[in-house]
């Protein structure tokens, strides 16, 4: 029997729709898919995320435990189930959240290549979806290169304040590690690459950071010690230009030194004290030669 229904689409826009046979044709999934999250049919639940209302129902979003829990706590109220998340993460866009709730209808999910994986992360972390953030923790993985470097470690520290909150991401349970596979990329790259690419993201990276970097064993720079003691001092130049430029205090000059000892050779990076004490003339003295 052929008929029309009112419904409601995920962004809360009504139509008719009419209903007809043909949905026989369409396997279970793809009509849960089709008539459940795109048209909205039947919904029972109106989500509020951001200015955004999305009117869906609460069997499927029971999938997320964070919505099940949401709506555990008004299901005394009767439906329609009203429930809202507040939120101010910038990663967590209209896309983003569009593309995570329609997983809750779907067995399976590939991430589209024009999502940003970060903000798929972001959304699905919000909503508790271990499955989907870790696979867009792997595509970020999969993604760094020289190219992409400053987005992704601004994504795991927006504010770059250090080597701890990078290692671990403003995700940890699936952020941690990401960090270091970003420093293999550099220990790798960086010396082809830092003039270009890389000249943004050397800036503002947290001394202990580029410090590691630029003294560690991982990265390879000629045959000589000289060679590393170039590209240490270039690298320093530009930094303290830049928090010249831009005025940013309290951090002190950087500078580099050759260590010797043991007949050996290495470079150590060094920073001067900031404030009162960047006045007076400091001298620095390489102690040891061991390279981290």
């Amino acid at each position: 029997m052929n008929g029309f229904m009112p419904v409601t689409s995920p962004n809360g826009a009504t139509k008719e729709q009419e209903v007809t046979s043909t949905n026989l044709a369409l396997n279970i999934s793809d009509f849960v898919f089709s008539n459940g999250f795109l048209q909205g049919a039947f919904s029972d639940t109106n989500i509020q995320i951001q200015d955004n209302v999305y009117r869906l129902h609460a069997l499927f979003l029971a999938r997320s435990p964070v919505l099940y829990q949401k709506i555990t706590e008004v299901s005394s109220t009767g439906m329609p189930y009203n429930i809202k998340l507040e939120i101010e993460d910038h990663y967590v866009t209209k896309e983003s959240i569009i593309f995570v709730l329609s997983s809750l209808y779907r067995d399976a999910v590939i991430i589209p290549a024009d999502l940003n994986p970060c903000c798929i992360l972001a959304t699905s972390a919000l909503l508790g979806l271990d499955g989907l953030a870790f696979e867009a923790a792997s595509r970020i993985e999969n993604s760094i290169n020289p190219f992409t470097m400053e987005n992704i470690l601004t994504f795991l520290d927006p504010k770059l304040e250090g080597f701890e909150r990078l290692k671990v991401g403003t995700y940890p349970r699936y952020t941690t590690g990401l960090f270091d596979k970003a420093l293999e990329v550099m220990y790798t790259t960086l010396v082809n690459h830092w003039n270009k690419e890389y000249v943004n993201v050397l800036c503002k990276l947290p001394f202990p950071v580029i410090k590691n970097l630029l003294e560690s064993n991982k990265l390879t720079v000629g045959t000589s010690s000289m060679a590393r003691y170039k590209l240490a001092t270039e690298i320093v130049r530009m930094r303290n230009s830049y928090r010249k430029q831009f005025r940013i205090e309290g951090r002190g000059d950087e500078s580099v030194v050759l260590a010797f000892g043991e007949g050996n050779r290495s470079i150590q990076l060094v920073k001067s004290a900031s404030g009162p004490e960047s006045r007076r003339k400091t001298l620095w003295k390489a102690a040891s030669t061991e390279q981290i």
